[in-house]
């Protein structure tokens, strides 16, 4: 009878190690297609589901964000419009990026916001992010013109030819040398946990302000697709008209340098092992039903597995608890290791802890079931320990 029992036992277990494996490490694509698009007839790309477009790290030529930093002044203005709200998450429309995190600048959706966040550094190795936010202007499947004019006092923001908001002392570098390996990044992170779901029709940068007299006549050329007269612009740096209509890359006509690229399959430019839990869960719709999935998934784990040891040692010691204890949050690491390299999921230490937390109660509710029957299946013969 022993026998047998611990054989049910051992399988089911066995089912539920296999349902947590296939649920951590779905949908097993390690490399995905890119999911974007070049339109037919007009200008742009179409970015869907998870998608990415970057400038590579090349080793020659200076990044875009290195003439702000000679001059303090940059224009970034784009065509650009959303295919859905992004009300699970931010959905990042541009970013400048580097080797460090988080990303040195970046332009991005939230609901109907448009956010601006920028790095700022604490202390030696340690950065975190200043945030803005500009309500109530972005809608799904309307087309906006966006203007962004940041300087060493602000960052003002523009949408359709009108002034939306500015926000004062809005520095991002102040080392002319600190930004020449920075890159930028269109339609998602460099982790690729932020994607952009909607179509870009151009992207312009200029190393100096732009006024609203610029921006009436930028925002007439850019609804108009009269594109060839922003090639004349004092202080155009970096100009993506993205007329190619097919092909991997994304021409810079200014020069022929900090080109973008198309790569056919998604993969992360920066992998995320154990990202840190308290980054924008406040953003995050689904973030306290994934950690009641993440706690629920694991309890039966740590049930059956004490379930397991007590039965074939046939008794019961805080021993077992601890070695179920570590072997369900080393089942968790592990899933979160793997995690990393799937471009479909995230590898958090939040979802550590939960599973972790999830084991802890599933020993807890075994506890409670065997100190209150264990008198009664003794009495019965159940159990003779």
């Amino acid at each position: 009878m022993k026998i047998v029992v611990t054989k049910l036992i051992i399988g089911i277990n066995f089912i539920a190690l296999i349902v947590i494996i296939v649920a951590g490490f779905w949908p097993f694509d390690f490399k995905p297609p890119n999911n974007i698009y070049r339109l037919n007839k007009k200008n742009g790309i179409v970015f869907k589901n998870n998608s990415i477009v970057y400038e590579p790290n090349v080793k020659i030529g200076r990044g875009i964000l290195s003439y702000y930093s000679v001059v303090n002044e940059l224009g970034i203005e784009f065509l650009f419009k959303p295919l859905d709200s992004s009300i699970n998450n931010i959905s990042t429309i541009l970013s400048f990026y580097d080797e460090n995190d988080p990303e040195i600048f970046m332009i991005a959706q939230w609901k109907s916001n448009l956010i601006l966040r920028r790095r700022i550094t604490q202390s030696k190795n340690k950065n975190t992010y200043h945030e803005n936010n500009v309500p109530n202007v972005i809608f799904p499947g309307k087309k906006l013109f966006v203007v962004v004019i940041l300087n060493s006092k602000s960052a003002t923001v523009y949408i359709d030819g009108i002034k939306k908001a500015s926000f004062s002392f809005y520095p991002i570098t102040t080392d002319d040398n600190k930004y020449q390996n920075s890159r930028i990044m269109l339609g998602n992170n460099p982790a690729i946990k932020y994607p952009f779901h909607g179509e870009i029709y151009g992207l312009a940068i200029y190393n100096r302000t732009l006024n609203e007299k610029d921006i009436s006549k930028h925002y007439l050329i850019w609804n108009y697709n009269d594109l060839q007269y922003l090639k004349k612009e004092t202080g155009l740096i970096a100009f993506y008209p993205m007329n190619e209509r097919s092909g991997s890359v994304i021409h810079n006509i200014v020069s022929n340098g900090n080109n973008m690229i198309i790569p056919d399959n998604l993969y992360a430019l920066k992998k995320t092992f154990l990202g840190k839990p308290w980054r924008q869960f406040w953003k995050i719709k689904n973030f306290y039903y994934d950690l009641a999935i993440n706690i629920c998934g694991f309890i039966p784990l740590g049930f059956l597995l004490l379930t397991l040891f007590v039965s074939h040692y046939e008794r019961y010691t805080t021993k077992y608890s601890i070695i179920t204890i570590l072997v369900g949050s080393s089942v968790s690491l592990f899933i979160e290791l793997v995690q990393a390299y799937l471009p479909a999921r995230s590898s958090d230490i939040i979802d550590l802890i939960s599973n972790s937390f999830g084991t802890i109660l599933g020993v807890i509710i075994f506890h409670i079931i065997y100190n209150h029957y264990r008198p009664k299946m003794k009495k019965t013969g159940l159990i003779r320990f």
